[in-house]
């Protein structure tokens, strides 16, 4: 599937605890930067700039943050299509549902989230694209994994099957969010398992089938969050009456762990979360070294 068909929708937001006192409520790790000019949201629409204009899902009072990165990016032409602003933190599952809400129905996203790092974003782009093609073709998600370095509990762990076809797109028989340290050494040992990255590719219609799956009225409320926004522009600062009745929702756990049609794709790269800080000062390092470049 080619790129600029792929609509990216970007979580910038976050609580700010893990890296503290560096980041706060106030200044989430996307907005800090690691060691190029750019935060890491900013390096997040870079990464995007080859697929279709990206929709941002931050809280309302980043919007200012998410303003500044977006004009220090000018010479980029990095235009979103939507910025929506959630009231309540609901974490992702209600996040991504929103942002759903501004495409078409059988539009095809792709899911970043925009304080990681990467390298080697021209395997990316093309796990992307081929699991653009197979979600248009089969339906289902395909989650975008890597080779585990350990049996951590910190991350998910996708089952990687047989492969789809001929591509780099395999079936997931299985998915399990932050297991036990039982679970997650069985996982490495078997060799079969890759940890998830959190980017994932969907379509629309998919996707809110599957969050009204999840409880019917959630989605009712989603809906008229949104379709009572104060919108303005390509802003939607959802409704906070409805809003608040969601509660918080992971994706991974409220619908990856749950869906019958999964599919994964290992990225041939680099990738953390940059979650703690001894990850966060070995990422700096080999930055500083050049042994990763954005």
């Amino acid at each position: 599937m080619q790129l600029e068909n792929i609509y990216p929708i970007i979580l910038a937001g976050g609580r700010g605890k893990r890296l503290r006192p560096m980041t706060s409520y106030r200044k989430p790790k996307p907005f800090v930067t690691l060691r190029s000019n750019y935060n890491l949201l900013q390096e997040t629409l870079i990464r995007a700039s080859g697929l279709a204009p990206p929709t941002i899902v931050c809280q309302q009072m980043y919007i200012p943050k998410v303003e500044f990165s977006l004009r220090s990016l000018a010479r980029y032409d990095i235009f979103p299509r939507a910025i929506v602003a959630e009231p309540y933190v609901r974490s992702t599952a209600p996040a991504i549902g929103a942002a759903c809400l501004s495409l078409a129905p059988y539009m095809t996203f792709v899911v970043l989230p925009s304080d990681h790092i990467m390298d080697n974003e021209g395997a990316l782009m093309k796990a992307i694209s081929e699991a653009g093609d197979i979600v248009n073709e089969h339906g289902g998600f395909v989650s975008i994994g890597v080779k585990p370095r350990g049996a951590s509990r910190r991350f998910g762990y996708l089952h990687k099957g047989a492969r789809v076809d001929d591509t780099q797109i395999y079936h997931s028989e299985h998915f399990m969010e932050k297991p036990s340290s039982e679970y997650a050494g069985q996982f490495v040992k078997s060799g079969e398992y890759l940890w998830n990255t959190g980017i994932f590719v969907g379509r629309v219609l998919d996707y809110l089938s599957a969050f009204q799956a999840i409880e019917r009225e959630y989605l009712y409320f989603l809906r008229k969050s949104f379709e009572n926004s104060r919108n303005f522009e390509i802003y939607y600062e959802l409704k906070r009456d409805y809003y608040h009745k969601i509660p918080a929702m992971s994706v991974d756990r409220a619908i990856l762990e749950q869906c019958t049609q999964r599919y994964a794709a290992e990225h041939d790269g680099y990738w953390d979360d940059a979650g703690t800080w001894p990850s966060y000062l070995k990422l700096y390092l080999m930055r500083l070294l050049g042994i990763i470049k954005r």
